[in-house]
């Protein structure tokens, strides 16, 4: 089992259905959702130019097919040999929505079942390991506040020194 009780599945899916009020709340919502789509994606698009720009860090690809990015999260791994616990804590520092990511999915207890116990999952522990989310909420501001995010990154990187 994950060793961080905040994410430790037992089953590897469920099937839970909403309420009336719950999708009354949700119909309500989803006169933003177009709006905020376009957002995101426009958003994660200068984000991942202006990161592929800074040394250290490598945002995630986006598929080449794929029309618009929800950006549920937006993700990017530090390349740098970068304490990343330090790094989101300075991040967290600079206004940046840091999100708490996922353990690797092969060292969870549920998937034993299903995986090959003498195999390595290099992707997964890279993820795991060097990942930084941000909250989707970080993308819905301006143009100029998503350099911000871009400068904050590029800014704690430059101290990379300075972080316990």
């Amino acid at each position: 089992m994950s060793d961080r009780p905040d994410y430790a599945h037992f089953l590897p899916g469920s099937n839970y259905r909403i309420g009336q009020f719950q999708a009354a709340i949700l119909n309500a919502q989803m006169d933003k959702f177009s709006d905020q789509l376009e957002r995101r994606d426009k958003n994660g698009k200068l984000l991942t130019d202006l990161l592929n720009q800074i040394e250290g860090v490598k945002p995630q690809k986006r598929a080449k097919n794929l029309d618009r990015h929800g950006h549920y999260l937006f993700t990017f791994i530090l390349e740098a040999d970068v304490p990343r616990e330090s790094f989101k804590k300075a991040l967290t520092a600079e206004g940046c929505l840091v999100e708490l990511e996922y353990p690797a999915l092969h060292s969870l207890e549920f998937m034993k079942p299903y995986i090959d116990p003498l195999r390595e999952y290099p992707v997964s522990t890279l993820l795991a390991d060097r990942g930084i989310w941000l909250y989707h909420r970080s993308l819905l501001g301006t143009t100029e506040q998503t350099e911000q995010i871009a400068k904050a990154i590029e800014k704690v990187l430059k101290q990379i020194n300075f972080l316990t």
